[in-house]
């Protein structure tokens, strides 16, 4: 992590048959990028990108920063970057033939594109199961999986490209922003699946504490410009992921089965950030793995099971509420022995108990108290004929 201007040197050699070329630049998220080429005139060639830039500004289309440049077959150059950023500076450099490079970003995102598509898909489908039934689980997750696509828009550069072109404030923050909704979504989704705030009123507290922690990163992220954000998001990344973890393994020493599948779904999830962690403290180099599509496989298992344990609650649930329902129905069926004079109702234990009482016990009615008009009739109709006489009131 830096937050000082970087210069990087180098030579490049053309051993290919073109002389348009294209230096990639493999880190989509630092905010000035500067290349200053020597093209055989006197001033170098200098070509600017980063995400402090408005994207339509870029040398290329690319959500990847990319500088084109012209170098004759055989001929080599010298090249100067400065780079500019708060945050990981680490990256790599791909030099491409025009050509070849056209062809690579023309199919390079669709795989991508299609991905983001399938998990809006998926959101919106636990959004509106949260509406019809409001269980709290499936909006979280549904949450949690919107903010699993903002940081995905965000490593790759896609973002930058789509939703916040002209807008370098985000362009700086959308990583640090997307993995505190992500934490702190996930934190929200795990105590409501786990049923915490039931079963561990003491680490729900925790939760509760944590949840307010994030909420005040999110301002301090949004607010600062120094690289302790960056070192504060780390370790907090950290300490939340053990709190997660002591609260399914309290779930797990209690007998919750729930929380048993929902470690065993998470294994690999947790796998993978604590790799992230790792590597974001240049203690393993795990490029491979970053890179790969390991990670979007298994986050999109670990959702299905996820979900396919909310069905399963919900299906029980409805089941259980079915059941409990049909014996009351089958309680209320039949004949029931009411007395013929004050129409109490006697019970299986022989006690008379009057009809509000009893349809209290055996359903869900509550009784409010009326007066029909047959019986104001015959209770107080003498009294509204008194009141009508002339006669009656001495007149």
């Amino acid at each position: 992590l830096m937050s000082t201007p970087v210069w990087v040197a180098g030579r490049i050699r053309n051993d290919s048959d073109q002389d348009d070329l294209v230096i990639e630049f493999r880190n989509p998220r630092i905010a000035y990028i500067d290349l200053y080429l020597d093209d055989g005139t006197d001033a170098p060639l200098l070509i600017r990108s980063g995400t402090a830039q408005p994207y339509d500004e870029r040398a290329i289309d690319h959500p990847i920063p990319a500088f084109p440049f012209r170098l004759a077959p055989g001929g080599e150059t010298e090249f100067l970057f400065r780079l500019e950023s708060t945050g990981d500076m680490r990256f790599r450099l791909w030099l491409w033939d025009h050509p070849a490079f056209t062809d690579r970003a023309a199919t390079a995102y669709y795989p991508e594109v299609i991905g983001i598509g399938m998990y809006l898909i998926l959101a919106i489908i636990h959004f509106l199961i949260y509406i019809a039934i409001r269980e709290r689980s499936f909006l979280y997750l549904g949450l949690f999986i919107t903010s699993w696509q903002g940081y995905t828009l965000s490593v790759n550069g896609t973002g930058h490209k789509l939703l916040w072109t002209d807008w370098p404030w985000l362009a700086d923050r959308a990583t640090e922003l997307s993995i505190l909704l992500m934490t702190a979504t996930f934190l929200l989704f795990a105590v409501s699946h786990l049923e915490s705030r039931k079963q561990t009123p003491r680490l729900y507290r925790l939760v509760q504490a944590a949840l307010l922690v994030l909420a005040a990163h999110v301002v301090f992220t949004s607010t600062h410009d120094g690289i302790a954000r960056m070192y504060t998001l780390r370790y907090l990344s950290i300490a939340i992921l053990l709190l997660l973890g002591w609260i399914v393994l309290y779930a797990i020493a209690r007998g919750s089965r729930t929380a048993l599948y929902f470690a065993l779904s998470w294994v690999g999830v947790m796998a993978l950030a604590g790799t992230l962690i790792l590597f974001n403290l240049y203690l393993i180099s795990a490029r491979w793995i970053l890179g790969s599509n390991l990670v979007a496989f298994l986050f999109l298992f670990s959702i299905a099971i996820w979900s396919s344990q909310l069905t399963i609650r919900l299906w029980r649930q409805t089941r259980e509420y079915r059941r409990r329902l049909e014996e009351r129905i089958e309680t209320l069926s039949g004949l029931l022995p009411i007395c013929a004079n004050c129409k109490k109702i006697r019970d299986d234990q022989g006690y008379w108990n009057s009809v509000e009482t009893y349809m209290g016990r055996h359903t869900d009615v509550d009784f409010t108290h009326g007066i029909c008009p047959e019986c104001i009739e015959s209770l107080y109709g003498g009294l509204r004929k008194d009141n009508a006489d002339p006669e009656s009131n001495g007149g």
